[in-house]
This record gives C-alpha cells, sequence and structure tokens, in this order.
C-alpha cells in the first residue's frame, strides 16, 4: 500500500455508499398492450445457482399468468452445448420465444443467430450486455454488472476505511462476474492508493456447490490470518458457503461482501456478526417479469421499451433494517397484470 491520504479516499468513499444506499429508486412505467398467445420456453443458466433456478421459475409464472404456453425452467448446466442443443430444439419446434436467466448467450452466438434470423423471440434477465447480440435482436431485462461492481468496491473501501486489503473472484465463464471484478477493481486501483488489491481469484461456477469451495479453502490456506481482507464473492449464491467455511475455521480477518440480495444472505448481514457485510440487489424477481413483459411484446408486435440498465440498490450493515425485496412498492405483479389487460 502507499503513502496516500486514506482519511480523503475514506470520505469520498462515504459519499459513494450515501448515494448507492437511497432507497429511492426509479423503476419505469409501462404503458398497456394486448398480448396474443404465444408459447415459449424458459431456461436458466444453471440449476445448481439456486438463484438462477428460482428466478427462472418466477419467468415460468408470469408467462402463466398471461396465459401464455410456457415449458420448463430448463436446465442448462452451465454448458454451451446444452443451451445451444435446447435453442436449437425450440426452433425446430417452433416455438415463439424463449426466456434466459443470467445466461451467456455470446457462448452461442451461432444458435441465437439463427433462432433469431428464424423469427424467434429472444429474452436474457439480467445478463451480461453484448452489443453485437443487441444489434441482432437479442432483447435485455438487465443492469450494468461493471456498475455493480463498482458499487461494492466503494462499501468495501468504506468498510475496511480505506487501508485493506482488497480481492475480487471471478469466473471467466460468467462474464456477469467478470465484469463486477472489473469494477471492483477499478475503484479500488483508482480512487484507494491506501488499498491493497490483490489478485482475483478464480472460482469456477460449477464448483460453488462443493465444501469450501476449494479454491476458497486453497486462498485462506496461502493467506493465513492477518491484515483484515475485503471480498467481492461474485454473487451471493458464492459468498454465503465462503462465509460458512470462514466461520468453521475460526477467520475473523475476512470481509465477504456479494450482489444479488439474496434472503440468506439479507439474514446474515441483518444479524450483524457474521462476515457477509453487505450486497448490492438488484431488481431480480421483477426483472422476471420485465423479461416476460418484453417477450409478449415483441410477439405480439407491440412496440418495446429499454430494460437494459435496471436499477440497484447497495444494501450495507447500516440500510439492512429497512430493507425487504428490490422492486417497486406495493403489488407490482398485479401492476404487470394490468398491463397485459388480466385479471
Amino acid at each position: 500500500m502507499s503513502s496516500g491520504d486514506a482519511a480523503a479516499n475514506l470520505e469520498l468513499a462515504n459519499q459513494k455508499v450515501e448515494e448507492y444506499s437511497s432507497f429511492d429508486q426509479v423503476f419505469p412505467e409501462l404503458e398497456p398492450f394486448t398480448p396474443v398467445a404465444g408459447s415459449v420456453d424458459v431456461v436458466a443458466q444453471g440449476m445448481a445457482a439456486e438463484v438462477v433456478g428460482l428466478n427462472a421459475q418466477r419467468a415460468v409464472e408470469g408467462f402463466e399468468a398471461a396465459g401464455w404456453d410456457v415449458r420448463g425452467p430448463f436446465d442448462g448446466e452451465f454448458s454451451s452445448p446444452v443451451i445451444g442443443g435446447l435453442i436449437d430444439t425450440a426452433v425446430a419446434e417452433g416455438r415463439d420465444a424463449m426466456l434466459f436467466s443470467s445466461a451467456n448467450l455470446q457462448d452461442v452466438g451461432q444458435s441465437v443467430t439463427n433462432a433469431l434470423e428464424s423469427g424467434m423471440v429472444m429474452v436474457c434477465v439480467m445478463c451480461p450486455f453484448f452489443p453485437e447480440l443487441a444489434d441482432a435482436g437479442l432483447i435485455y431485462s438487465t443492469i450494468d454488472f461493471e456498475t455493480q461492481g463498482e458499487i461494492l468496491g466503494w462499501y468495501m473501501v468504506q468498510q475496511s476505511e480505506a487501508t485493506g486489503r482488497m480481492m475480487s473472484l471471478e469466473d471467466q465463464g460468467s462474464y456477469a462476474t467478470v465484469l463486477r471484478a472489473n469494477g471492483f477493481n477499478r475503484i479500488v486501483s483508482e480512487n484507494c492508493d491506501t488499498c491493497e488489491l490483490m489478485d482475483n481469484l478464480t472460482q469456477p461456477s460449477a464448483d460453488i456447490g462443493l465444501p469450501g469451495p476449494p479454491q476458497w479453502s486453497a486462498f485462506l490456506s496461502a493467506n493465513p490470518p492477518g491484515e483484515p481482507i475485503y471480498v467481492n464473492s461474485m454473487a451471493d449464491v458464492v459468498g454465503l458457503p465462503m462465509v460458512k467455511t470462514l466461520q468453521s475455521i475460526g477467520r475473523t480477518d475476512v470481509f465477504i461482501g456479494g450482489f444479488d440480495a439474496d434472503a440468506e444472505a439479507i439474514d446474515m448481514i441483518r444479524s450483524g456478526d457474521t462476515p457477509f457485510i453487505g450486497t448490492v440487489a438488484l431488481p431480480y424477481y421483477w426483472g422476471d417479469w420485465a423479461g416476460v413483459d418484453l417477450a409478449m411484446r415483441a410477439v405480439s408486435g407491440a412496440e418495446l421499451w429499454d430494460a437494459s440498465k435496471l436499477p440497484m440498490q447497495l444494501v450495507t450493515l447500516d440500510t439492512v433494517e429497512d430493507f425487504t425485496e428490490f422492486a417497486p412498492e406495493g403489488d407490482w405483479q398485479a401492476e404487470f397484470k394490468k398491463v397485459w389487460g388480466v385479471d
């Protein structure tokens, strides 16, 4: 670490944390339309990540509420060949649309291109945005993952009082985690010269259900207790087992931040006595139904709206008591049904 001005770095981090913790988030206002009848397949990138499977199921429920012929959710198994096969099957069977939860569709570009050229509507919910796919016709209901990483970066700088060691996990096969790490690392490197930025830890998504996970256990062994470490866990679903490992071995010098505001993560933050100290919420449930809305608009020939940069909110040790689910106030599902003309 350099001999920079920790107090100045901390002051800026405090300002950013206050800004990103605001509960005054604006969700888009939607115009009513009349959906036509349609068919859709819903695919999760990998059901081993519980939150991904859950949100794919929520999308299924949205289509069912609108009376569509819906199949799934299908498990993409974090596998490009599996997801590509599901796309090819849906095209061959003449499905009107497909909706994907947290998928890496850039890895199955040819299947996506073939599907779009066939006239199929494709929507990706909480997927990393790729302009070339958007230009080809892929519709997004998502956030800016790099900005999400930046938000967590500011919070961890604040929590370390601008003097800690910082580290990001990433999975090169999951581009959202790479973007999150890029944003986190940039904030630390450009705004905290009194922090130490450690090398990223590669954490394959396929291993997150294993004890440890193994890569995390190896990191802890290679970095014995000492100066505190503040970690971007790449997702709450990864951070939760990381915390349990820390607790099982009695480590109190490592602190975890995540993304998505999973219920268990919120409970840990709310308790205030675990290493899990913050998460950046995204409107996953609302975004699922936004994806449903966009898919039906596209099949129906209705005008689309831009859902590529949905709002986010930082949930901290100080704000978690007032946090429920990150979505518009009131019965937002009823509002979607009203927009669709469904009782």
